[in-house]
């Protein structure tokens, strides 16, 4: 170059095959070759640049020969001075040309070695020393490398992906092809990575709630606008004709602690909603619909005012906007009380014989079976009684047909806690009461008291699972007080136990009677009220009422200017802040008035008086009341007393002597003669003179044109009652429609029922109290109310009682205030006809703990003739008696 290289000398080897073509080593060699020359040609270019301007070159170059192999020989001798390489490291790019002319000439020479002489020659391209980079063996048979674990390439060169990746390995790490990821490309990529709105499962995006399409691009509308619109990025187009914002109904409605009276009520909404609406019905086609409402910010309620063991359909709405959502319903039978369990299935879509259930006490070892025939409709319902109260059992529910079950469905559930038995009032005072009670036979952790005073206040409070008793103190004198007890197990609650009871203050007190007064008291209640206002009422309406404003601390006051032998009705009403409360009432009677002015016209004068031998005349003034005899009584000077009846104003004493002057001294007992002429009741009666028990006839009301034939105990505790029932024998059958008892049935002398109508008539013209009397064999016991009152017919004659005393205990409390039923005119509080299904006839309330018109001598459970606390609902009292007197009985006696 530039006249200075003077000659090149190149070997280059051409080998040629016996049979004249061109072997695969000979490209290579010449390929070699090539490069090597090329890279001489740029190094001597470079390095004859950089010599000095002085420095010789000598070359010296033949052209060819030909050795003995007939291998042409190319030779080309470059001499390089020494000096020249000095300069390497100034010249960066002389060092690498010389790095490169060593590699080439490794590369010759291992083809040398592999190539040269007689060994075979693979076609396929080997790397360097060492073969395969050190990293693998190479194979003659395959003529290629065989890698080591890890590594992979023609010359294993490259690093392997673990799990064999879909990529290639960089530092260690997986560079995937595309669409893959992950550390071991082994994850295909979802589109737009699922634009962060879902999640991408193996290249597959599963959006979340409100988006859809492959990449969750796409918004969603709720229920789809419902078919009356498009949605459009979430949002509702709505057809012509449709309006409104879609609303997101509530979800997943469940039932949980059903009790007789109430149910509870969970479901979830994802929306934030103004309230909800829920609505029930009983799903019997004459029920009526309830609602009840509750904050959007719940999602719990209790429904109540429900009756057990009836079918009910419930219904959530979610309201917003004034707008209600579609409702998420279901439906539930309120049948599980503390011993009983009813449970509802979806009847098979195959047709089957019926279902065999078992079910029995998780805890326990022995399971109750029984076989329930397929319902009508798409479900079928059973309910098993006779359960533990307070106890988890398991159900199972298996299809069977043709003798072969299906596999069972099963199910748990919880009885409810029982009540309290027996709850009453004892040892009540003015400012105290006791109360008593049985345990449930549920395990419990404790009970739960309230007491609810009249004025709407309450005091709660938490007793130990072992009382049965409890004394309240501090109570206000005459006060009413609604009593409830409850029985609880953690969260969960027994029904009440219920007694109302009053503390023994505001009674009021009849005494100083006569003929034109008396005297009326109370206790207890100073300092309770503002004033008191006392109304005095004639009974037979003759007269106007009287009225009479006193002050908070009077506590008797005495009525005059009254009308002799009347009967009168005295109330006495508590005043606070103007208003009467807490009125209260006695019946008194005042006396009869005595003859007056009786006078003896001229006894010593015979002609004036008309004296005879055996008769004189007597003159007087009559009283004011009607009476129907007088009894005269003449004393001599000796004191002897001499009685003669008469039934005149005028009356003539006769066959009399009269040898000596007489005495007439006036003398009228309250009443003379017979004392009623149309005796009203028993009492009455007796006061007539009649002291033997029997047949007598009264007139209910005082009204003599309604006479009725009864039977008078005129022995127990001091006579004068009129027996209004008897059951003594069974000969009688009480079972009767409302006529019946209306009207009155039966033989007086044996078992009878005196007749509503009667009962009415009697109870409304006086206050009368009630005495029951119960025997069975050598035991005996009774029940004392100091108030009875039969109602008028349109009230169907409403039972109203007074305070209990007695050895019976006070069973009749539960009927307070109780219209009478019989099978064909049902008043109680149950689902079912309490008379028809006891085969009687009461003051029925749900059902009964009284029921004395029930089936003589039946001692199946509620069926028989029943006083609940002296013998229970299981036992059949062989004699009863109901009898009534007036309250004021004792005064009259006393007179």
């Amino acid at each position: 170059k530039n006249g200075k290289m003077k000659r090149l000398k190149t070997l280059i080897f051409f080998s040629f095959g016996q049979k004249g073509t061109l072997s695969i080593f000979m490209l290579a060699s010449f390929y070699v070759a090539c490069v090597y020359c090329l890279t001489f040609v740029q190094f001597l270019s470079l390095s004859l640049s950089s010599l000095p301007r002085d420095a010789t070159v000598e070359s010296q170059a033949t052209d060819y020969a030909f050795n003995r192999q007939n291998e042409i020989v190319f030779t080309h001798r470059i001499n390089i001075p020494k000096q020249a390489c000095g300069c390497t490291d100034g010249h960066p790019e002389l060092r690498e040309l010389l790095n490169r002319l060593e590699m080439l000439e490794d590369e010759v020479s291992t083809l040398r070695e592999r190539c040269g002489g007689h060994s075979t020659c693979c076609g396929a391209q080997v790397g360097t020393k060492p073969y395969c980079s050190g990293h693998g063996n190479y194979s003659t048979e395959i003529c290629a490398c065989i890698c080591d674990k890890g590594w992979k390439g023609p010359n294993c060169t490259l690093s392997d992906c673990p799990n064999d990746c879909r990529g290639h390995c960089v530092d260690g790490d997986c560079v995937c092809y595309d669409p893959w990821t992950g550390f071991d490309c082994s994850e295909l990529i979802c589109p737009n990575d699922c634009y962060d709105r879902g999640l991408c499962v193996n290249g597959t995006c599963l959006c979340d709630k409100g988006f859809r399409g492959e990449d969750c691009g796409e918004r969603v509308c709720t229920k789809n606008c419902t078919g009356h619109g498009r949605c459009v990025d979430g949002k509702c187009i709505c057809n012509p004709g449709y309006t409104g914002e879609d609303l997101s109904p509530p979800k997943d409605l469940s039932i949980s602690e059903i009790t007789p009276k109430t149910v509870n009520l969970t479901w979830t909404n994802e929306m934030l909603v103004k309230e909800y609406l829920i609505t029930y019905i009983p799903t019997s086609s004459d029920g009526l619909q309830l609602d009840v409402r509750v904050p959007g910010d719940l999602t719990t309620a209790t429904i109540t005012e429900i009756e057990p063991g009836i079918e009910y359909s419930i219904h959530v709405y979610a309201i917003l906007d004034n707008k209600k959502s579609i409702p998420v319903g279901t439906r539930v039978i309120v049948g599980q009380t503390d011993d009983s369990i009813t449970v509802k299935w979806k009847n098979s879509r195959a047709f089957v014989d019926g279902y065999h259930v078992k079910y029995g006490p998780v805890t326990g070892d022995t399971l109750r079976e029984d076989m329930v025939p397929k319902g009508l409709g798409d479900t079928t319902h059973a309910t098993f009684t006779d359960l533990k109260p307070g106890t988890e059992y398991v159900i199972g529910v298996t299809a069977v047909k043709n003798e072969k079950e299906s596999q069972p469905a099963t199910a748990s559930a919880v009885t409810g806690l029982d009540a309290p038995r027996d709850l009453e009032a004892i040892e009540v005072t003015e400012t105290t009461m006791v109360l008593l009670w049985k345990k449930p036979r549920a395990n419990i952790t404790n009970y739960r008291l309230v007491f609810v005073f009249t004025d709407g206040q309450w005091e709660e409070l938490s007793l130990p699972a072992d009382a049965t008793t409890y004394t309240q103190k501090h109570l206000v004198p005459g006060k009413h007080y609604n009593i409830t007890l409850v029985a609880e197990h953690g969260q969960r609650k027994s029904a009440p136990a219920t007694l109302t009871a009053s503390t023994a203050v505001g009674n009021l007190y009849v005494s100083n009677v006569t003929s034109e007064s008396f005297s009326i008291a109370w206790n207890g209640t100073k300092g309770s009220f503002d004033g008191f206002i006392l109304e005095i009422i004639d009974s037979s309406s003759l007269r106007e009422p009287d009225e009479y404003n006193l002050s908070c601390n009077a506590v008797s006051y005495n009525i005059t200017g009254l009308m002799p032998s009347t009967d009168y009705i005295a109330y006495l009403s508590g005043v606070v802040k103007g208003t009467r409360i807490h009125t209260v009432s006695a019946f008194a009677s005042t006396d009869v008035d005595m003859p007056q002015n009786l006078t003896a016209v001229s006894i010593t004068d015979i002609e004036a008086l008309n004296i005879q031998t055996d008769s004189a005349v007597l003159t007087w003034k009559p009283p004011r009341t009607p009476i129907e005899t007088c009894i005269l009584i003449l004393l001599a000077h000796e004191s002897m007393q001499v009685c003669i009846l008469g039934s005149m104003w005028v009356h003539g004493i006769q066959e009399w002597i009269l040898k000596k002057c007489y005495t007439l001294l006036p003398q009228i007992m309250s009443i003379v003669g017979l004392l009623y002429k149309n005796p009203k009741d028993c009492s009455q009666t007796l006061l007539n003179g009649e002291t033997t028990s029997g047949l007598y006839t009264i007139y209910p009301g005082g009204y003599d044109k309604l006479p009725v034939l009864v039977y008078c105990d005129m022995t127990t505790d001091g006579g004068g009652w009129l027996v209004i029932l008897r059951r003594q024998n069974g000969n009688l059958d009480f079972y009767r429609n409302w006529k019946n008892y209306t009207s009155g049935f039966g033989d007086v002398n044996n078992e009878f029922w005196l007749g509503l109508s009667n009962l009415h008539t009697i109870t409304a013209s006086s206050q009368y109290e009630l005495r029951v009397d119960l025997r069975d064999g050598q035991e005996s016991a009774y029940a004392q109310y100091d108030r009875l009152y039969v109602g008028e017919p349109r009230s169907r004659y409403k039972l109203q009682t007074g305070a209990y005393s007695g050895t019976a205990g006070d069973s009749l409390i539960y009927h307070q205030n109780r219209p009478f039923s019989t099978y064909d005119n049902d008043n109680d509080l149950a689902i079912t006809n309490c008379a028809l299904s006891y085969k009687g006839a009461f003051w029925y309330k749900n059902c009964h703990h009284v029921n004395l018109m029930g089936r003589y001598g039946d001692n199946s459970h509620s069926k028989g003739i029943n006083w609940f606390h002296w013998k229970g609902h299981e036992h059949s009292i062989p004699f009863v008696e109901m009898k009534i007197r007036p309250v004021n009985f004792r005064n009259l006696e006393d007179r």
